[in-house]
């Protein structure tokens, strides 16, 4: 798109701007407390999440809002409230989806349907596993949902079906391993390549091409040979 949403620690929290992706002015859109900010498909929106996200395996039960904000106006809007709810992400059909810290402690994801004043609708995971970073992608029948999950023992990537309301077509299928545990992946090029970082954190950018409905990624193409900002993407 032709801007980039950040994180910018200030004196009160962690706040939220906007700047082109060409270069030029950035702005500040929304004041602390915020985190993860991730477009609408439209590209002139964005949603966030009230609560600190940055190491979900630490991440408490604090309620949180999620909330959308226009990058022109700058008006918010809430989008979930009364939940745990962070890192949150918008699908082009409607679908809002999160990961939700339950009072046990539990990280699952969760999908609701955005801009509605109905509750979370589907659970599509809830177990003991660590799940985290959900973002949709376009597949054969409608929405896919990729997230991070440990399910298997190490933090890798993992696709979930959804039907047209958002619920689980079949169970997780892992779709890449990676040599270290995976911590943060962007969909980019229309759904086409995924482009993600493993930790620790000084560690390789990496990009794959991504077949979703085959549910697999190819070999891997180095973006950067070391990075260190792990909340650049």
């Amino acid at each position: 798109g032709s801007l980039v949403a950040f994180v910018v620690v200030e004196d009160a929290g962690d706040a939220l701007w906007i700047a082109p992706a060409a270069g030029g002015e950035p702005r500040g859109l929304v004041p602390p407390p915020a985190s993860s900010p991730r477009f609408a498909p439209s590209g002139t929106a964005f949603v966030f999440s009230t609560g600190d996200a940055r190491e979900p395996e630490s991440t408490r039960a604090a309620t949180t809002t999620i909330g959308v904000v226009d990058v022109v106006t700058g008006a918010v809007h809430a989008l979930v409230e009364g939940q745990a709810a962070l890192q949150p992400a918008l699908s082009s059909r409607g679908l809002i989806a999160f990961f939700a810290v339950g009072a046990d402690g539990r990280r699952d994801i969760v999908v609701a349907h955005a801009g509605t004043s109905r509750p979370i609708i589907h659970a599509i995971t809830a177990d003991a596993a660590l799940d985290f970073a959900p973002q949709f992608v376009d597949g054969a029948r409608g929405d896919d949902l990729l997230f991070v999950s440990d399910r298997d023992g190490v933090a890798a990537l993992y696709r979930v079906p959804l039907d047209d309301d958002g619920a689980a077509r079949a169970p997780p299928t892992r779709v890449l391993q990676t040599p270290s545990p995976l911590r943060q992946f962007a969909v980019v090029d229309a759904g086409t390549r995924i482009a993600y970082v493993t930790r620790p954190a000084a560690s390789e950018i990496v990009q794959r091409a991504l077949d979703v409905d085959a549910a697999r990624a190819s070999a891997s193409t180095k973006l950067l040979e070391r990075a260190t900002d792990l909340r650049a993407l």
